[in-house]
């Protein structure tokens, strides 16, 4: 069989070169792309197709570098999804399930979201949960402080869901692309721009989460609630995705009054444009209630309103999450697994079920 490897590191990443060897490597390279490879020494810009389609169904273009009669390289992007459904179609066969715990994180720290949870990980591959539950025989209390520090690091581990919401012309989009870095959505002074949903990472203090903007719910002037079926669909498809979310922010303009309280889903309201609120004449400064920001005029102070309803509304700390060295469970299920192995009392069934976790057998 024809070695078929992935040169680059696993995970998210711009490129990924994957090689193939042996005397049959062309004729696997001709399953994905209808372009004959280059001669020895040579490259060549080559359209790799779906194998297991039609034959024209596109996957990406890559670069071919033959290092010899019978050796090629793929140079191509580097999306997991793309570099796994190449080597399948190259006849690699799939690599082994992570097994240890130092295995097990390896592999989440290849897809970790922030640096704080690539820290913790890099902690759990040099062994730091295995050495504490390998160097003595921990009490019930060392288990509730293991699944306390699952419940510290979660978040950073496994980013919460953050849905901006609230009627058109809200101001979503701009804070949306405030908090993402870079301009991702179109923003426009009339409402109802935003008509789907859109979905990207961001830091909220030091923790990720997936944010995401949505289409307005309704008329921020009050006005008739109509629309096309396009608005109407955007405008399902925002309550959809709120229902699913960690925390919903809820921008309300100047004008509109806050939603009625919701229990289904934790939800903050934030007093959007506060730039154009009107003074209390009593006091001359803005009305009481919900924090105001104002993404436009004050970015950074914008910023530091959701952050700090983001970290209030979940509970977050936002200070010493990593410790280094600290043994920390890295996934659910491990935590699980360690609550039911300490659920046993000390004894031969706990002792079985700590030696099972210790050789990765928590999946």
């Amino acid at each position: 069989m024809t070695p078929v490897r992935r040169l680059t590191p696993p995970g998210q990443g711009g490129v990924a070169v994957v090689s193939l060897e042996g005397p049959d490597a062309r004729e696997r390279l001709g399953r994905l792309t209808p372009s004959p490879p280059p001669p020895p020494g040579g490259l060549a810009l080559v359209r790799l197709v779906d194998p297991g389609g039609d034959g024209e169904t596109p996957l990406d273009e890559a670069l071919v570098v033959a290092r010899g009669p019978d050796h090629l390289e793929l140079h191509l992007h580097g999306g997991p999804a793309l570099v796994e459904a190449v080597l399948e179609g190259l006849g690699a066969p799939p690599p082994p399930p992570p097994r240890t715990l130092e295995e097990r994180a390896r592999e989440r720290l290849a897809r970790a979201p922030c640096e704080l949870a690539a820290r913790i990980l890099l902690d759990q591959t040099q062994g730091a949960l295995r050495g504490e539950l390998s160097r003595r025989r921990p009490e019930p209390g060392d288990a509730r402080d293991l699944g306390a520090r699952w419940l510290r690091a979660r978040r950073l581990l496994e980013p919460a869901r953050v849905v901006l919401a609230g009627p058109e012309n809200a101001g979503k989009s701009t804070l949306f692309n405030l908090l993402v870095g870079e301009r991702r959505v179109a923003v426009a002074g009339e409402g109802g721009t935003t008509r789907d949903t859109i979905l990207a990472p961001a830091l909220l203090g030091p923790y990720p989460v997936e944010l995401v903007d949505t289409a307005g719910e309704q008329r921020a002037d009050g006005g008739a609630d109509g629309g096309d079926d396009l608005v109407r669909g955007g405008r399902a498809l925002a309550r959809a995705v709120a229902e699913r979310a960690d925390l919903i922010l809820w921008l309300a303009p100047p004008g509109v009054d806050a939603p009625p309280p919701d229990r289904s889903v934790p939800r903050v309201v934030l007093r959007s444009k506060a730039d154009l609120e009107p003074s209390s004449p009593e006091t001359g400064s803005p009305q009481t209630g919900p924090a105001a920001l104002s993404a436009l005029a004050s970015p950074e102070g914008a910023r530091q309103t959701v952050e700090r309803a983001f970290l209030g509304a979940l509970d977050l700390a936002s200070a010493d999450l990593w410790v280094p060295g600290r043994a920390v469970p890295f996934e659910a299920p491990l935590a699980q697994a360690l609550g039911a192995a300490f659920a046993h009392p000390p004894g031969p069934a706990r002792d079985r079920a700590l030696e099972f976790l210790l050789a990765g057998g928590a999946a």
